[in-house]
């Protein structure tokens, strides 16, 4: 019994841990997947795989690009986003609300153009150019986005 106390409570104290990392966020990802029709599970999901909630991640690509807080936008694409999603205003992509608000714009743009939920993730993940030549077999799904598919659409 003493051997199974110490992982029991280990799992309960990570589940309500996770459990809470998006609490602060709640409201807003409620709004944006009615907005833009997105399931929250799913932005919950991509939130924890991109980021594990932390607003202020950052991944340094091999490229030289970075990877921006809550949902990792690319610094690469920042400008693009600035045109498309923020009518030519500056935001800071490490500031949550900017980021949740652009990225899940971008998202659902991506949806629209790739007409799945899936496909929406792959090329949010390796860009339009990128999944379309995936789509039409000139190029191999990168690894990365198979692994983000995983981590957001769990057992599906």
């Amino acid at each position: 019994m003493k051997r199974l106390f110490f992982p029991l409570l280990l799992l309960c104290l990570c589940s309500t841990l996770y459990a809470g990392v998006l609490d602060k966020y709640e409201s807003k990802i409620n709004f944006y997947a009615k907005t833009y029709n997105i399931p929250v599970w799913l932005i919950r999901n991509f939130i924890m795989a991109e980021s594990s909630g932390n607003p202020l991640a950052l991944n340094f690509n091999k490229d030289g690009t970075v990877d921006i807080g809550l949902l990792q936008q690319n610094s690469k694409a920042v400008p693009d986003f600035i045109r498309w999603y923020n009518k030519g205003n500056k935001y800071d992509p490490l500031f949550w609300e900017d980021n949740l608000r652009v990225s899940l714009a971008h998202f659902a743009r991506m949806r629209k153009k790739t007409g799945s939920l899936k496909g929406a993730l792959c090329a949010y993940n390796m860009g339009l150019t990128g999944y379309y030549e995936y789509k039409q077999g000139k190029r191999v799904l990168p690894e990365e986005t198979k692994i983000l598919l995983k981590r957001v659409f769990k057992g599906d």
